[in-house]
């Protein structure tokens, strides 16, 4: 049976707090639109992405260059890089069978060129980053170089850099700020953060498909995390609910 492994959660596996038993029932029992209990995803989010991403396919569209607040972020948390000639490439939705047992797909946020063919790729976050976002790195950084791994096994292409682009909601600026940027619309500003992340080698992510894979293949739920919170509650939870439907 083939497993279906997303780039943007691969790294669970990696947080502090990692639980096999609760990744085995969210991923057996996963919530999808026709569930009750369904939460979709607000569409705000979708649509800051969307707006980010024309951002800086129009800036470089007429200017052919990256915004200048962008570039100068980017440029405080990598000096080296190049970004007078960064190349926007086109992105896609990639998917790639490690094996008979596994398929990686994976979508960037943006990537570009550098002028010797490798690859600068980026993920956007709307947040602040505050250190419960420090905490999600190792989730992050594990979908980036997950990006990586599938432009150098689809494209062919090595990766150079790999970087978190964070946009910080400005709700707390000053009232003169405030009333300059509200006075014709009602704007949120935003501040934007870079985050450089360290790219692994490619044998890592294939080890953590197959470690993600050995607890997935489990025909019954693997233990759990000693201690685990998330595990008394499904089980308080189910038991609570099970008594109402036997009613």
């Amino acid at each position: 049976m083939e497993i279906r492994l997303s780039a943007r959660n691969i790294g669970e596996i990696l947080q502090e707090d990692f639980c096999p038993r609760c990744f085995w029932f969210t991923h057996k029992f996963a919530i999808d639109s026709s569930n009750p209990f369904h939460f979709p995803m607000p569409s705000i989010v979708s649509l800051m992405d969307s707006f980010l991403k024309r951002i800086m396919e129009a800036h470089h569209a007429e200017r052919n260059s990256l915004p200048p607040w962008f570039s100068e972020s980017i440029l405080m948390e990598i000096p080296e890089i190049p970004v007078r000639s960064l190349r926007p490439i086109k992105v896609k939705r990639w998917r790639f069978s490690i094996d008979e047992n596994v398929l990686l797909s994976g979508t960037p946020d943006v990537m570009w060129e550098l002028p010797d063919g490798k690859l600068f790729i980026a993920d956007f976050k709307t947040a602040v980053f505050t250190p419960k976002q420090e905490n999600m790195l190792p989730l992050y950084t594990a979908q980036l170089n997950a990006y990586a791994y599938l432009a150098y096994k689809l494209e062919g292409k090595e990766t150079e850099y790999l970087a978190l682009v964070y946009f910080e909601p400005q709700h707390k600026a000053e009232y003169d700020k405030v009333l300059k940027r509200t006075a014709a619309e009602p704007a949120l500003g935003f501040k934007c953060r870079t985050v450089a992340v360290e790219i692994w080698d490619k044998g890592k992510i294939e080890d953590i498909c197959q470690r993600i894979v050995g607890i997935l293949s489990s025909p019954t739920p693997p233990p759990g995390r000693e201690g685990c919170e998330k595990c008394k509650a499904m089980k308080n939870w189910l038991e609570e609910i099970t008594s109402y439907l036997n009613m």
